[in-house]
């Protein structure tokens, strides 16, 4: 059965996988995967464990019809203004309530937002985590494959624990940095006590009204595929 090899390598390259790893996944053996790959000629029980490794239907490994899932992205206005509101108006509004002349809410800002694309760069890959924000910003395509939702459900829990963690670590650097080094700050203990809530409330924002709603419409998107 004469299939796409075009279509072969984009599913294989989609995924991140080597031609070891689909041999590995479909049961197939390496020199059978690069045979396929060159040539196009595949038995019919190779198609059906190719098309099974990459969850798709055996006629789909004819025709090259696989797009990325960010490709021509539509995007979701009201996330776009969200993601905005928060990254400039949170700032401004915590200002209002200190008399730090907006340094601290900015390097809040820089500090949470840059720890957590480190932390998420680090443990879950540079690509997943850029992959992963952008598409927080356009709406979900419903032609995604299972393994996609699932991936990104999981960044989207570990990103709210990070954004937590660094919040709470912030703040505690903070009151001691203040503690030990400008004690008399914690005379006026209402402005002492706003800034030092500024990292939790910002990741609370951050985590509550963007990332948590992004992640309960992705496993709505999945369980409405997986009931179908």
């Amino acid at each position: 059965m004469p299939i796409s090899t075009q279509q072969i390598k984009l599913l294989r390259k989609e995924r991140g996988w080597s031609q070891e790893q689909l041999s590995a996944i479909s049961g197939l053996s390496t020199r059978t995967v690069q045979r396929i790959e060159s040539s196009g000629d595949c038995s019919l029980d190779s198609t059906m464990a190719l098309a099974s490794a990459f969850e798709i239907s055996p006629a789909g490994l004819a025709h090259q019809t696989v797009v990325e899932d960010t490709a021509n992205p539509e995007f979701e206005m009201a996330a776009v203004l969200g993601y905005l509101c928060l990254l400039l108006g949170v700032p401004v509004i915590f200002y209002s309530f200190t008399s730090t002349s907006g340094m601290w809410e900015i390097a809040t800002v820089l500090i949470i937002d840059a720890l957590v694309l480190l932390l998420s760069c680090h443990s879950l890959g540079l690509k997943e985590t850029l992959s992963f924000f952008s598409n927080s910003l356009i709406k979900i395509n419903a032609q995604t494959k299972i393994s996609s939702f699932n991936s990104a459900i999981i960044h989207a829990r570990h990103v709210c624990q990070y954004l937590y963690t660094v919040a709470f670590v912030t703040a505690l650097v903070y009151f001691l940095t203040v503690a030990l080094h400008v004690p008399q700050r914690i005379a006026t203990l209402n402005v002492f006590l706003v800034e030092l809530m500024i990292p939790l409330l910002y990741a609370i924002l951050l985590a509550e009204f963007w990332i948590r709603p992004y992640k309960h419409k992705l496993e709505q998107q999945l369980a409405k595929k997986l009931a179908g």
